[in-house]
Parts: structure tokens; C-alpha cells; sequence
């Protein structure tokens, strides 16, 4: 099964402590049967992440918004196992 890294950017993500609403990035390493499945794995393991859901405090009305800003196929090797986030 081909390997694929995908950039997601994220928004509107609202954590608890402190309260404040910030913005991330995460890259992740997936294998897919397709681009297509890899980018919605790819927004779905972001948004279940344990610790963004742990810190996570948006209304059900106001979730953050995700988009995947790339997604390419990866040959570099061994799939990591979870999203790499970088926190703004």
C-alpha cells in the first residue's frame, strides 16, 4: 500500500487553559490505498488526537477548521506513527 505525507492547517482551535484560540499545522506520515483516502484519514486522526482532544474547548458549533495543504507520496521509508503538530 502506498505511503503519503500530508501537511494539514488547522484554525480555530480553541483550547482551555489558557483560553485562547490558536492555530496549528501537523504533518503526517499515512499509507492509503489513494490521495484521496489519505487526506481524509489525515483530518480525522487530527481531529481524534488524544492530546488535541484534551486540551480541545470548542462549541460543537464553532469546531476548528482543518484543510489538508498537501499531500504527496512518501518512499522515505518507515510511516511514522502519529500527526507531528506545531502549535501558533
Amino acid at each position: 500500500m502506498p505511503a503519503f505525507e500530508i501537511s494539514v492547517a488547522g484554525e480555530n482551535l480553541v483550547i482551555r487553559d489558557p483560553a485562547k484560540q490558536i492555530a496549528f499545522h501537523a504533518t503526517l506520515f499515512l499509507e492509503a490505498k489513494s490521495p484521496e483516502t489519505a487526506k481524509a484519514d489525515a483530518v480525522d486522526r487530527v481531529l481524534s488526537d488524544p492530546n488535541i482532544a484534551a486540551v480541545m474547548a470548542n462549541r460543537p458549533d464553532d469546531p476548528p477548521q482543518v484543510e489538508v495543504d498537501e499531500c504527496v507520496e512518501y518512499s522515505g521509508g518507515n510511516v511514522l506513527p502519529g500527526p507531528i503538530f506545531c502549535f501558533f
